[in-house]
């Protein structure tokens, strides 16, 4: 937001803000849920190195498959959310909201590989990678800000999210140990695309039903897709 704030006028700032404030509590969810198994990773990694490895792959692919129903109704549900929150005058918030959500999934895998490099001790090499992820950011913005403006910053927050989740996932598979995402995690596709379809079908229905509704089909799809396994937190707590 500050380079945007020096290359473009006030008003863009405010329009940027308004998704961006949203995103931000969005990312709650895989920052809270990476918190949770953290003592856990902590724990495994230090009775035995790489023993942790399941957990972080397991809980990786359940994270992912957390945020995409968020995903999708944030970003194909722009419009209603923008117009009920901010109302028309923020009608330009909207292409913003529709990017900006996309972020969260590699996010999610930037946050909870970022607490798996922190349980195995390597706190010295996360911040030499968010370094490298704040300036990929500052560079992407000074490229597409003038370009496009609040949505090129939109884009730059996708951009360099996926570089530092990039980077994240290349250190903890050459350093500590594999990343994997599971058969289950790709199950979730076709959950996705149903959820997508129907709030694409129904975007000009009121979202008080129509945003609700679509986490419904995704997790009903997810469950019977085999996406969702509700053992996986029983075996979290147990642990």
């Amino acid at each position: 937001m500050i380079v945007l704030s020096l290359l473009r006028p006030r008003g863009e700032v405010g329009i940027y803000t308004a998704g961006y404030r949203l995103f931000d509590v969005a990312c709650l969810v895989p920052s809270t849920a990476s918190s949770v198994v953290y003592p856990v990773l902590s724990r495994m990694r230090h009775q035995h190195a790489g023993s942790e490895a399941p957990l972080t792959n397991s809980s990786l692919g359940a994270l992912l498959v957390a945020v995409l129903p968020i995903v999708l109704v944030m970003s194909l549900g722009a419009h209603a959310i923008v117009s009920i929150l901010y109302g028309d005058a923020f009608a330009a918030t909207v292409p913003v909201l529709a990017i900006l959500p996309w972020a969260l999934i590699p996010y999610a895998a930037d946050t909870l590989l970022g607490h798996a490099m922190l349980a195995a001790d390597r706190q010295r090499d996360d911040v030499k990678l968010v370094g490298t992820g704040v300036l990929t950011n500052l560079a992407v913005n000074l490229v597409l800000i003038p370009l496009w403006g609040a949505k090129g910053a939109a884009i730059a927050s996708l951009v360099s999210g996926s570089v530092l989740a990039w980077l994240h996932v290349r250190y903890v598979r050459g350093r500590l140990y594999p990343v994997r995402l599971s058969a289950d995690t790709l199950r979730a596709i076709p959950a996705a695309l149903l959820t997508a379809a129907f709030l694409w079908s129904f975007r000009a229905y009121h979202p008080f039903w129509t945003h609700p509704t679509a986490v419904v089909i995704f997790v009903l799809g997810a469950r019977v897709f085999g996406a969702i396994r509700p053992g996986f937190v029983r075996t979290l707590l147990a642990r």
